[in-house]
């Protein structure tokens, strides 16, 4: 089921849901209403945790953000949450056995647009909106809070651009390590280089982990970190390159999959991805708050 929804003010998003493997039923308690899933969206509350309008407890639950286990007061609203548990979609209840969040972009701003509400990060340009949240160190709430060179927090979406639609932003500290999650593009295994839009990647010295082949390929999602960036060629030096599985491949055979996230490339409303995983539908596909009609990208 696809269900099209405002996303706080400012946009709309598609939120996704779909049975994987052999048919979800098999995973499905009857008794509880439970099935087995890998939901992925924004934090939209606590007391536990709610993401996709899910209140998924998270006792016992492994907590973890930028690649380290965590508490659950680290982690705050407007964040995007990657949940592996069990959900009954009929009463939104749910257990997560994992919660897993990582950050977009995270390093110093090297421009501010206040005309198109936008700031760049590691040569990543940060669309901010009125469904942006703001850390509390950020006063204003706004643009105007944010100051150049100041280091900053950002999770968010990727529209079809490549741009990061912000959902929350948090103020940083210089101490932090340099931050951005992507898809790898123009590959260079010679040089050990990579683009993330317009930022290079010269993973040469980096650890790498959860590469099956042994080294990233293009279209892998990664999360890279480092402590140098050179404004000038805007190349990252990482010295940690960790692939993210796919909510498939998290998931496994038997698992309901949701995601919510912008529309990329549309093709047509049979044909499109959303938050990078690609999309099909059919003629028996379920449509709330809207129609098969008021699909495009970044939507």
């Amino acid at each position: 089921m696809i269900r099209i929804r405002n996303f706080f003010i400012a946009i709309i998003v598609a939120a996704l849901a779909l049975s994987c493997g052999g048919g979800g039923s098999g995973s499905s308690s009857s008794m509880s209403g439970m099935h087995n899933v890998v939901a992925t969206g924004v934090i939209t509350g606590f007391g536990s945790i709610y993401v996709n309008g899910v209140h998924f407890q998270t006792t016992g639950a492994v907590i973890v953000k930028n690649g380290q286990t965590v508490d659950q007061s680290q982690l705050a609203v407007g964040e995007l949450a990657r949940i592996k548990g069990q959900a009954n979609q009929s009463d939104g209840q749910g257990d997560a056995e994992e919660v897993d969040v990582d950050e977009t972009v995270v390093g110093p701003i090297s421009a501010i647009d206040t005309t198109n509400n936008a700031v760049t990060v590691l040569a990543q340009t940060v669309k901010i909106n009125a469904g942006t949240s703001f850390g509390k160190s950020i006063q204003s709430g706004d643009i105007t809070g944010l100051t150049m060179s100041e280091v900053i927090r950002v999770d968010g979406m990727r529209d079809a651009s490549g741009n990061i639609v912000a959902t929350r932003i948090d103020q940083g500290s210089s101490s932090d390590p340099l931050q951005v999650v992507g898809t790898v593009a123009g590959l260079d295994s010679m040089a050990h280089t990579f683009m993330i839009g317009s930022l290079i990647v010269d993973f040469s010295s980096a650890n790498l982990e959860h590469f099956p082949s042994g080294g990233p390929s293009n279209g892998d999602t990664v999360e890279v970190q480092g402590t140098s960036f050179n404004a000038t060629t805007t190349t990252l030096t990482a010295t940690e390159l960790r692939r993210l599985m796919t909510d498939l491949e998290e998931g496994g055979e038997d698992m309901n999959v949701e995601r919510e996230g912008l529309i990329t490339n549309f093709m047509s409303a049979t044909q499109f991805d959303v938050g990078g995983q690609a999309v099909t539908t059919t003629s028996s596909t379920m449509y709330t708050n809207g129609t098969a009609s008021d699909l495009a990208n970044n939507v």
